[in-house]
């Protein structure tokens, strides 16, 4: 029998002393991570930037905060002048020279060549009766007179007094009858190029002391403007002019009878011309530029977005995009605003949570749980308005079905339906400023987070969490 025995060493217990400095270090460091006001506060910075970067970075403070047509709640101001070409005043004013254009007219001469040929075929057929009936007595003169004007006029359109032919036979010699007749064609010529309208013409009849403002086109083919006139001024001129001829009265008298038949309306509108010189206006017409200074509002609060206004809004978000690079990544005076107001949101949660002296959130993990679930629903927010950013018709739809329910109902059921109301309204209050500070969608959105919380009390089934989702 041994005197000492050897003592058996337990192997697989601690030592007492040991497993007690190991506890005493495990503890103070999860009370320190878990109640440290130090850690508190990084948490809480640490929340405020990110929230910042994910929700504004990147948001240009022109962007599709507001639709045509609808009333703006954001004010957005440029911050930096630039210009554009107006598409809208551009179509305005191109459509403004298409109605300046007047009415194209083309001028028809044929008439006035017939009536001439007809002229100096009367004119030889007056030297050949004179030729024939020299001889003749007065009686038989008069009665060959007669059938030369009748057979003269059953030839051509033209209407013939006896009383004028024997005028003309009389008063003229034969070498003198051609000079007299070109003098008086040239004078009828002169009043038809001037333009005669008809009286019956639907555009010209409307205001007739503006006959002017027509285009007539020229035999060579350009427009030109003309000082028109009507039937009646035209039969003036005509008699007008031949009081200048050194002939007799009667004389006078019966060539203005004859030469008035030349003065018919020659002017027939032209639909293709018309068209293709509007078509001109609107090719040579030069765009629209808008200048814009620095401060001048592009939107105002309150108003109906006007078309002109919206374009105007684009045309900023593509400048700040594409020209200035001091907004790459959209640090402009929107972007440090809403920076600031959500530093300001960050004071007022951490007053709030002293004041409202909850127990269950003076553990620094669940506070890290509460602002991470925040960050996830800002994250997913952002993602579809990233979708939903170059299409007005989906932002208009999608801003109204955002989940910023998820969020207050996660909360709901892993810590409590009143840190999930604390939840709910800090989510609705940056969503909001994301769509551009709209009270009443905040509101929207803070009423179905709600709902959503009061749906999840008391979740015994699965089926209760999917029915506050879909109502919130």
């Amino acid at each position: 029998m041994k005197l000492f025995s050897k003592r058996k060493q337990r192997t697989d217990t601690p030592s007492p002393s040991r497993r007690k400095r190991r506890t005493l270090r495990q503890t103070w460091t999860k009370t320190f991570l878990g109640s440290s006001p130090i850690v508190t506060t990084g948490i809480l910075l640490g929340w405020v930037l990110l929230t910042i970067l994910l929700a504004f970075t990147g948001v240009t403070p022109a962007g599709i905060q507001v639709l045509p047509d609808q009333v703006s709640r954001v004010r957005v101001v440029a911050e930096k002048p630039f210009s554009y070409v107006s598409e809208l005043q551009t179509n305005q004013r191109k459509e403004l020279e298409k109605q300046r254009i007047p009415p194209v007219y083309v001028m028809d001469m044929k008439p006035y060549e017939r009536f001439k040929e007809h002229i100096y075929t009367l004119i030889d057929g007056i030297g050949e009766l004179e030729t024939e009936i020299a001889d003749l007595p007065n009686e038989d003169k008069l009665q060959r007179v007669e059938a030369f004007t009748l057979s003269f006029e059953q030839r051509t359109d033209l209407r013939l007094n006896v009383e004028d032919v024997l005028v003309l036979m009389g008063r003229t010699k034969p070498e003198e009858r051609k000079p007299l007749i070109d003098n008086a064609l040239i004078s009828v010529r002169r009043i038809l190029n001037g333009g005669i309208f008809d009286p019956e013409d639907a555009v010209l009849s409307q205001n007739p002391e503006n006959l002017n403002f027509i285009y007539v086109q020229r035999d060579s083919g350009q427009l030109r403007s003309l000082d028109i006139q009507s039937q009646d001024m035209a039969y003036s001129a005509i008699k007008r002019d031949f009081t200048y001829f050194d002939i007799p009265q009667d004389l006078n008298i019966a060539l203005s009878r004859i030469m008035s038949q030349a003065i018919r309306p020659n002017l027939r509108y032209d639909q293709e011309l018309h068209e293709k010189a509007r078509q001109e206006a609107e090719e040579n017409s030069e765009p629209v530029r808008i200048n814009v200074r620095a401060g001048e509002i592009i939107i105002e609060p309150g108003e109906t977005v006007l078309a002109h206004k919206y374009e105007m809004l684009l045309a900023y978000q593509d400048f700040l995009r594409q020209e200035d690079s001091t907004y790459a990544f959209s640090l402009g005076r929107s972007f440090w605003e809403k920076a600031l107001i959500t530093l300001l949101l960050g004071v007022g949660v951490v007053v709030y949570l002293s004041l409202a002296g909850w127990s269950s959130l003076t553990d620094n993990r669940r506070v890290s749980l509460l602002f991470l679930v925040i960050l996830i629903n800002i994250a997913i927010t952002r993602v579809i308005l990233s979708v939903a950013a170059n299409n007005p018709e989906t932002y208009s739809i999608l801003r109204y079905i955002i989940p910023v329910y998820l969020g207050p109902i996660l909360i709901a059921l892993l810590i409590n339906q009143r840190a999930a109301i604390f939840v709910s309204a800090v989510l609705c209050f940056i969503t909001s400023l994301m769509f551009g500070e709209s009270f009443v969608l905040m509101s929207a959105m803070f009423l179905a987070c709600l709902i959503s919380v009061m749906l999840c009390k008391d979740v015994r089934k699965r089926g209760q969490i999917v029915r506050a989702s879909i109502f919130g």
